[in-house]
């Protein structure tokens, strides 16, 4: 998620599809990476316009549940962390730059999808403005500062990029980065909340950890680095072996062991403490954190099979290009959603078959959005500043 990969398309200048090793593990994470585009965009819908009442039926809780959970956001870092190191690693200062502007492309984005539809609805819509303060569970006094300093998954890239290349400097074995991944799912539960009543110094730990769990109550940090941070580590650590030649079938059966694993503790802790160990997803304790893991490392290997088969690895580079403008689609789509609740309003569709609608028409309208972004020189210069 980080940022759009730097990797060639799948095809030569012929047009003809490549069968190296290589290529057949980018045209996987490719696929992986644009059907989880796809995924976020259904799930947004939801998110944005589904009321409670939407949300609980069979296609909202799809929408909702699959859509916007595992095949998703976990994808993305997993991905992210593969791409810090492979196919060339980034230098500590260089990563460490990146994650700062991606941070602050995030708070950019915040102005933009949140802040500014949001005054523009308290001025023309005031009813429909109470109405989302409700929702969020925020005064109008504080509604514009929580909404800015909302740390997504662009202001987790950044930190988990910053926090990495701080990392990089000491850990230079894989059992390091093992163990940093171990740390931060054990440690996530006892950080959140910390440091809440220091004021204004809390901003500076918001990213890391957010603010303490509370059944209900929306979190202030979507994807706090504990415990999100695993899946960019874990992905770092699949890199390493990418980088000495790793073949597309050892690499499957790497995340297949790793999911074995992974699933295993991750099971038996949900089987000892309950489904309580998935938290609201955005903080999960280390059983509900270890089965997302797997999930996500169960799916990249299923993809990677996949890209073996040259009839289906045509239509799945289908996604090619919502797989390498990742960050601008990210932000294009957002833009499309923040300012569309000055005409279709906040969750307030009941009927779930008006979301399916809706579907295809925020898809289209992000790829043709995304289109004229990427037509304009100037427009990419600046927003390439910020990922490159």
């Amino acid at each position: 998620m980080t940022c759009d990969s730097d990797l060639k398309p799948v095809q030569n200048s012929g047009g003809t599809l490549m069968n190296s090793a290589e290529d057949l593990r980018v045209a996987a994470f490719d696929h992986v990476r644009g059907l989880a585009v796809i995924f976020m965009i259904i799930s947004h819908v939801a998110l944005m316009f589904g009321s409670a009442e939407a949300a609980a039926t069979p296609i909202g809780r799809f929408m909702n549940d699959f859509c916007g959970t595992a095949p998703a956001a976990p994808v993305f870092m997993l991905l992210m962390g593969i791409f810090m190191i492979f196919p060339g690693e980034k230098r500590a200062e260089l990563l460490f730059c990146r994650g700062l502007k991606l941070f602050v492309l995030g708070l950019l984005l915040n102005i933009i999808r949140m802040v500014i539809p949001f005054f523009l609805l308290s001025i023309f819509i005031p009813g429909e403005f109470e109405h989302m303060c409700a929702m969020l569970q925020v005064s109008r006094g504080e509604v514009y500062w929580r909404i800015f300093y909302n740390v997504d998954i662009l202001g987790f890239a950044g930190a988990a990029c910053m926090l990495i290349a701080a990392l990089s400097t000491v850990f230079k074995k894989a059992w390091h980065w093992v163990l940093a991944g171990s740390a931060t799912i054990v440690a996530a539960p006892y950080l959140w909340g910390r440091g809440e009543g220091l004021g204004a110094f809390f901003y500076l730990l918001q990213p890391l950890w957010g603010r303490q769990f509370a059944e209900g109550v929306p979190t202030d940090t979507a994807f706090p680095v504990f415990p999100w941070l695993i899946f960019p580590i874990l992905g770092l650590i699949i890199g390493r072996f990418l980088k000495d030649g790793l073949e597309c079938v050892r690499l499957a059966g790497l995340l297949l062991r790793i999911s074995l694993l992974t699933g295993s503790v991750g099971a038996a802790l949900v089987w000892k403490y309950g489904m309580g160990q998935f938290g609201d997803y955005y903080r999960m304790y280390p059983g509900g954190t270890l089965l997302v893991v797997t999930f996500a490392a169960l799916w990249t290997a299923l993809f990677l099979w996949l890209a073996g088969f040259a009839w289906l690895r045509v239509k799945l580079d289908r996604l090619v290009f919502w797989s390498r403008h990742i960050t601008l689609i990210y932000f294009v789509q957002w833009f499309i959603f923040g300012f569309s609740v000055l005409f279709l309003y906040f969750r307030r569709v009941d009927n779930p078959w008006v979301l399916v609608a809706l579907t295809p028409l925020s898809l289209w309208l992000t790829w043709l959005l995304t289109r004229l972004c990427l037509a304009s020189s100037s427009l990419m210069r600046f927003f390439r500043w910020f990922t490159h």
